[in-house]
């Protein structure tokens, strides 16, 4: 009895710790008008991703296998937000038919050496596109809307494969249906929440577009307890303290990596080879082969943020950002050097972190950023150091 209470309680500290780093992690990138939290209410929820939601990444990252996979409406509505009854019925019966692709299921069925047959690559190994999303019968989108002004859309995007890189047409850029969809959403609905279910950046700039479209928050693939973080969040029994770890840019062709990126191994003719740059592919080894792939390594020191903060370029969302529904001011800043011998010493940066908010407790991260003089060696403009997040601050 004492080993089963034992392991119990080991299970439930792992299910409330993963659920903590999945809240902690989200980026609020978007909140209008104070659209979020919601109090409880009905809501019209939208996207397959809502009902089956991307907990995870492709190839190994398909790895999850819960007894039962939760959805983020199941979540919301333990929480108060109820899903609209027509538009759930529609969505609950399109799932109840729908079986999901179980790789594992797949491999079990082959009936070969798991480990050392290749069937492992040619189920894991293939691009997995995104499943378009299901045209919505436009009478229950203005039904739902005479029931609620509040629309939640969770975007979803669980592309790629095991060596299979996502593609930019039909996976970086919106879907046909899905553009159809939000436009159906966003003329409707007043107050709409887009919850960025993505195991990847997409295009972020469609969000501008729609003035219906009041807050956003890139939730990820956030693992098991996503669905959950994700509920506790949108009704404030969490506050948002995540920032972004990359730079979201306001175009394709605005990533330097661009014009190099290739990626379609299905089209062997649109993959780049050493000739394509002028450069020997024998000479750099690569030999005996109807091709000889390569990426371009161009960004040199400006990788990720270091590119887009020295050379000025326009971003939506930069890296390090994220909101939160309390207010902080940073204030009282030391920097101080402490030597620890002759030549060396540390650096301690200090600030006093005040929650500045009338209503909501919350937690802030303060970002360290240098700025090196270029000297004999050339220098991005600014290198990220480090940061700290506190504890939970009182208004």
């Amino acid at each position: 009895m004492e080993n089963k209470t034992y392991l119990y309680e080991c299970e439930a500290s792992r299910i409330r710790l993963a659920g903590e780093i999945a809240a902690e992690s989200m980026v609020l990138l978007k909140n209008e008008d104070q659209c979020l939290p919601l109090s409880p209410q009905t809501v019209a929820f939208f996207g397959r991703a809502c009902y089956r939601p991307n907990l995870g990444g492709m190839g190994s990252g398909m790895s999850f296998k819960g007894k039962e996979v939760p959805t983020i409406y199941g979540a919301c509505e333990k929480a108060g937000l109820i899903p609209e009854e027509g538009l759930h019925g529609f969505y609950k019966d399109i799932f109840d038919h729908e079986e999901p692709f179980d790789p594992f299921k797949a491999l079990m069925e082959s009936g070969t050496d798991l480990v050392a047959s290749g069937i492992i690559y040619d189920i894991f190994g293939r691009y997995n596109a995104q499943i378009p999303e299901n045209a919505v019968p436009e009478i229950l989108v203005q039904s739902a809307a005479r029931r609620t002004d509040t629309a939640v859309f969770v975007f979803g995007r669980n592309t790629g494969g095991e060596e299979c890189d996502r593609r930019v047409e039909d996976d970086y850029y919106l879907l046909d249906s899905e553009k159809k969809l939000i436009d159906q959403i966003c003329q409707a609905f007043p107050r709409v929440i887009v919850l960025m279910n993505i195991n990847g950046v997409t295009d972020f700039s469609w969000i501008s577009d729609y003035e219906s479209i009041k807050a956003v928050v890139y939730i990820g693939t956030a693992g098991e307890q996503g669905p959950e973080a994700v509920a506790r969040l949108l009704t404030g029994e969490a506050v948002p303290s995540g920032k972004l770890a990359f730079t979201v840019a306001d175009a394709y062709e605005a990533y330097p990596t661009a014009e190099t990126f290739s990626y379609n191994k299905d089209v062997p003719e649109s993959i780049k080879e050493y000739k394509d740059y002028g450069l020997d592919a024998m000479a750099n080894g690569s030999e005996g082969f109807d091709k000889s792939p390569v990426t371009l390594y161009r960004e040199g020191l400006y990788m990720g943020y270091r590119y887009f903060d020295s050379f000025g370029k326009k971003v939506l969302y930069p890296f390090g950002y994220g909101l939160s529904y309390a207010d902080f001011q940073i204030s009282k800043l030391c920097v101080r050097l402490e030597s620890t011998d002759r030549r060396w010493g540390q650096c301690v940066v200090k600030a006093c972190v005040r929650n500045v908010s009338e209503r909501f407790s919350g937690k802030e991260v303060v970002q360290v950023y240098i700025s090196a003089p270029d000297g004999c060696l050339e220098k991005p403009y600014q290198s990220y150091i480090g940061c700290a997040k506190t504890g939970a601050l009182a208004p």
